[in-house]
């Protein structure tokens, strides 16, 4: 797809995340978005592990499984993403290979942000730079509760753990779960 520049009218149309709450509006006009938000099937992989990402993916709509693949063929799960979330920002910031895959479990709808964009936004807008940086030490947490949690509790607990969290996240109720 080819880029280009959209305007904040049309921007407003899509939900780029809280990450990007604190741009100003010169800021949102600098970020370059593949013309329409990209539309991905049910089993799409949007990204895989030792690929080069170059850019963040913004999640519209749908349900993504962001997994690495062990040394068997067997995934483990690492995060669900979602509305207003954001994925490959580790790898676009560092600008190493992808260490994980990610798979669509539900249609989605996702924007794609150029890696160098953000770049250049961590550089000048300390409040972006700060809000990335609360994401990453939210799932620097998870990670280490994870550790921890194969470490200390039963299958049966991790899996009642795991039910949970999916119920409060994706604000499932009885009939729905």
């Amino acid at each position: 797809m080819k880029n280009s520049t959209v305007s904040l009218k049309d921007k407003n149309t899509f939900d780029l995340g809280s990450i990007f709450r604190h741009l100003t509006e010169e800021e949102l006009m600098q970020i370059p978005i593949d013309q329409e938000p990209g539309f991905y099937k049910r089993g799409t992989i949007i990204y895989e592990e030792g690929s080069r990402i170059y850019g963040f993916y913004c999640v519209q709509k749908g349900i993504i499984k962001i997994y690495k693949t062990g040394f068997d063929g067997k995934e483990q799960i690492i995060r669900f993403a979602k509305k207003g979330d954001i994925m490959g920002f580790r790898s676009t910031l560092t600008r190493e290979k992808a260490c994980t895959t990610a798979k669509v479990l539900e249609d989605a709808s996702i924007i794609f942000v150029h890696g160098d964009t953000v770049i250049d936004l961590v550089k000048s807008n300390g409040d972006f730079a700060y809000d990335l940086l609360l994401v990453t030490c939210r799932e620097l947490g998870e990670a280490n509760d994870y550790i921890a949690d194969i470490a200390q509790k039963t299958v049966r607990e991790r899996l009642a753990e795991v039910l949970i969290h999916l119920r409060k996240e994706f604000d499932l109720d009885n009939e729905k779960f």
